[in-house]
């Protein structure tokens, strides 16, 4: 059976080998229209999603359910599709989906300009589809959607100590001065993130931004590249006007920082 491209009076496409039965789909999506026609393709492909009409809707809808694949449109409100994608992937850091692999996230855009689809592989996405797409483009970006992992099987945990950046900083710079920036920085980020989270409480903006930036890239100097995303994804939330969901990382930023002074304490006690 034959089916007529979306977008398109061209010829029409065949239908070929459907994308896996039972995916758990959501479709992010904030025109109507866009949104009206995706799903309509998602039926004829013999496959249906769920909705969240902006990137806060999405990343608690993530959290509160086990998607096996989100539709990830670039350009929403509240919180486009990158930031959203990257509080995705920090909570996915922090054990979010717990023995799950990670989500998988494909990205639509509308925007053909060069060098989009690097974009948002490097935003962590996993796929890319170009609007207006057919329903073979769409299909086909379906069947890549990795099968669920086995029952009990864990997922690689992120390192939260890079050893091999503090080593680097041993041997390029002087010794004793990396240690003692060490220290001052296990010393002083206990007390920033509580700045940081006090910001966000009272009088969440540019001031708040700009802390999780720096914090990143102390974090990242350090070898905390994990909690330097954290910071980057609370950093582009806070910007994005994101509130609840800043809340939520922030309680998973928190819990790392812990983590990671105590995996930096130790690696310079092994250094002394």
């Amino acid at each position: 059976m034959n089916h007529e491209p979306l977008g398109s009076g061209a010829n029409p496409a065949p239908l070929g080998t459907p994308p896996p039965a039972g995916l758990n789909i959501l479709l992010a999506e904030d025109h109507p229209l866009s949104r009206k026609l995706c799903l309509q393709v998602l039926k004829v492909l013999g496959a249906s999603a769920e909705v969240a009409a902006n990137g806060l809707e999405t990343v608690a809808a993530v959290q509160a359910k086990a998607y096996d694949v989100v539709l990830m449109d670039c350009n929403m409100p509240v919180m486009d599709g990158f930031q959203a994608t990257a509080a995705i992937r920090a909570w996915e850091s922090a054990g979010g989906r717990g023995r799950s692999q990670p989500l998988w996230i494909v990205a639509l855009t509308a925007n053909a300009r060069l060098g989009e689809r690097e974009r948002c592989l490097a935003a962590g996405m996993n796929d890319y589809l170009s609007k207006p797409f057919t329903q073979a483009d769409l299909r086909n970006v379906l069947r890549k959607v990795p099968a669920p992992s086995p029952a009990g099987a864990l997922a690689p945990p992120s390192a939260v100590l890079n050893a091999g950046r503090l080593e680097q900083l041993y041997n390029e710079l002087d010794a004793d001065s990396v240690r003692t920036m060490g220290e001052e920085f296990v010393a002083e980020l206990p007390v920033r993130v509580a700045r940081l989270k006090n910001l966000l409480a009272t009088a969440p903006g540019p001031e708040t931004a700009r802390e999780a930036h720096s914090l990143k890239g102390s974090s990242a100097s350090f070898g905390l590249e994990s909690l330097a995303a954290k910071f980057q994804a609370l950093e582009e939330l806070v910007d994005g006007g994101g509130g609840p969901a800043a809340g939520r990382l922030l309680g998973e930023v928190v819990s790392e920082a812990q983590t990671a002074v105590a995996a930096l304490k130790a690696w310079l006690a092994g250094r002394q």
